[in-house]
């Protein structure tokens, strides 16, 4: 026979009382984080198209599309070459025309599954020359003529898109995951077009973790509902 010592736990009535407090609190805070998570995982698509840049990487940004719909239709005699142009983008004006060839792209227009946006610059709001950029403009220049549109009822984007914006960091929105930066997604180039949905800027957050926090949040909060329900 064999025995194993283990030290003695000092007021173990106190610790467990801690414990059981703690855990309550965890509970508690899980419950509404989870409430929370799924609100903002699982019901964030009714604000139209989305894409998420990752900005973790100046020299290799990430420009994710996630396949809702458009909030809008996008105007009538819309091109490739216009592209698509983010609201605000860059934190301070950019004083030149800067960004450049995607290193790899298979984002896209759904609805043009062949084509992909292939160029991110700087520009003005009304897509002219001029001195403060601040929006960000997707595009795909090698196609000057090939339509480009976007319906309520269809797919909008998809596909991701990486980017050397090396050049632009100083320029960068100020994201945090806690605080992501976001503005509005428009069709064609300056902010002249419909509005069909929104951009968000954060770092890069694994989507495994990411999954893994809402799943856990959002368990416990319907775990804590069904425990309320039975009271």
């Amino acid at each position: 026979m064999s025995f194993v010592a283990v030290p003695q736990i000092s007021n173990g009535g106190k610790f467990l009382k801690g414990t059981k407090i703690a855990s309550r609190r965890f509970s508690r805070f899980a419950a509404g984080s989870g409430a929370l998570l799924c609100a903002l995982g699982f019901a964030g698509g009714a604000q139209g198209a989305t894409l998420t840049i990752d900005l973790s990487d100046p020299s290799a940004v990430r420009v994710v599309g996630s396949g809702e719909n458009a909030a809008n239709d996008s105007q009538s005699s819309l091109y490739f070459s216009q592209g698509i142009t983010l609201q605000n983008f860059f934190n301070l004006g950019v004083p030149f025309n800067g960004g450049g060839v995607a290193v790899s792209s298979d984002l896209t227009s759904i609805g043009s599954p062949a084509l992909m946006f292939t160029t991110a610059l700087s520009t003005t709001q009304n897509g002219l020359p001029g001195v403060t950029l601040r929006q960000l403009n997707l595009s795909n220049p090698l196609v000057p003529t090939v339509p480009l549109a976007f319906t309520r009822l269809s797919p909008a984007l998809s596909g991701t898109a990486v980017f050397d914006l090396s050049a632009l960091q100083a320029y960068f929105p100020n994201a945090t995951f806690s605080s992501p930066v976001s503005g509005n997604l428009y069709a064609g180039l300056g902010t002249g077009g419909n509005t069909i949905g929104t951009w968000t800027a954060v770092p890069e957050v694994s989507t495994n973790a990411q999954m893994a926090v809402v799943g856990l949040g959002c368990a416990t909060f319907l775990v804590q509902r069904a425990r309320r329900a039975k009271l």
